[in-house]
């Protein structure tokens, strides 16, 4: 195996004169893209369009409070990195939400859901499926 066949597996090749090039980039396992926008990397053009709606929505003063990936943590050492967070609503009716873009919905998907329910009930979890173009809450 030549130094330079670990190309292939993913990892920087060194080169003669401490030249590197960069990985070769691994299909997604969902087919998605990762996209970069306003600095920060999102994992699919999905969530990216997500994210551009959103500041809209803040800018128009619809929203406010507004982050990308916030971490949440769970029990047992585990986290759960949501897309979005903001808060919406007047008056009495402000609630906090946090946000998912989903092509598919995994079962650790589904497990981590469950948790982040269960320890943060006054956080509403949506879920954006891109699939079937609607929100589940």
């Amino acid at each position: 195996m030549s130094r330079y066949d670990n190309l292939i597996t993913g990892r920087t090749a060194k080169l003669p004169g401490d030249l590197r090039l960069p990985a070769l980039s691994k299909k997604s396992k969902y087919h998605n893209t990762r996209v970069q926008v306003d600095g920060i990397w999102f994992d699919s053009k999905a969530e990216a369009k997500r994210y551009g709606e959103l500041k809209l929505l803040e800018q128009a003063g619809k929203i406010w409070n507004f982050r990308v990936h916030p971490v949440y943590r769970m029990t047992a050492g585990i986290k759960y990195i949501g897309d979005f967070e903001y808060i919406e609503g007047t008056g009495r009716n402000i609630k906090a939400v946090c946000e998912d873009v989903k092509g598919v919905e995994t079962e650790a998907f589904r497990i981590k859901a469950r948790l982040f329910r269960e320890k943060y009930p006054y956080i509403e979890l949506r879920l954006i499926n891109v699939k079937s173009k609607r929100k589940r809450t």
